[in-house]
């Protein structure tokens, strides 16, 4: 296929041969016509039609441009007018997440001073239970104030729940997992009660427990060499 530079004529070809044509048109007619003065003429209303006719494409041209602009312009405020709703959008978030955030702060401080009133009162419990003297009304009273809290943040984001360990809750457990009369494998006791409770005690806290719980005369312990068994007596 031969290169288009090779073939004639060429774009450039064509406009040599064009401006020798205007031009040898123009000197034909120079020397060809009887009267100069109407040759002129001629030519000054040509240059006039050609300058209204360029006049008019310019008009043309100018409305179009212009009606490009305003459609450009529009789209322009459309885009700003967006922009605005956006951040009047994330300016009232802001406000929103401000005074959520400080309504859980709010809450975050109540929960901290119910943590360490509980703790507190656990603490003295758990003396108590130790020294063989706990008082039940203080140990329901105890149960109360947690069970109030948990129902006073059941609706809200920051909501918890507070589980005791003791005997009375283990052996509630017992009660309600396995009959009496029954032996059970304490590493069986110990994995479920965690996983209903969703707790982490110790085989060896538990079994403190348990150790009360026999002296009250509510469960047996069976030892040999197979593990630890427990039952609910009768």
């Amino acid at each position: 296929m031969e290169n288009d530079k090779t073939k004639f004529p060429t774009k450039k070809d064509m406009t040599y041969w064009i401006l020798m044509i205007v031009l040898l048109l123009t000197v034909v007619s120079v020397w060809k016509t009887n009267d100069p003065e109407s040759l002129t003429n001629q030519l000054s209303l040509g240059g006039t039609l050609l300058s209204i006719f360029l006049a008019i494409i310019a008009i043309i041209f100018s409305f179009i441009q212009s009606s490009d602009t305003n459609s450009h312009n529009k789209e322009m405020i459309g885009k700003i007018d967006a922009l605005t709703n956006s951040l009047k959008y994330l300016d009232e978030l802001n406000e929103e997440k401000s005074q959520e955030i400080a309504t859980k702060s709010t809450e975050l401080d109540e929960i901290k001073s119910l943590i360490e009133s509980v703790a507190i009162e656990v603490n003295n419990v758990s003396k108590q239970t130790q020294n063989g003297q706990i008082n039940s009304e203080n140990f329901n009273n105890l149960v109360q104030k947690i069970e109030e809290s948990q129902k006073k943040y059941s609706n809200s984001n920051l909501s918890f729940e507070i589980k005791v360990f003791n005997p009375n809750t283990f052996y509630d457990f017992l009660i309600e997992n396995y009959k009496k009369g029954t032996y059970i494998r304490l590493k069986t006791i110990v994995t479920k009660f965690n996983e209903k409770n969703n707790m982490k005690i110790s085989e060896s806290d538990i079994l403190k427990v348990i150790g009360k719980l026999e002296n009250e005369g509510k469960v047996s312990v069976l030892n040999d060499r197979t593990g630890i068994y427990l039952t609910l007596n009768n």
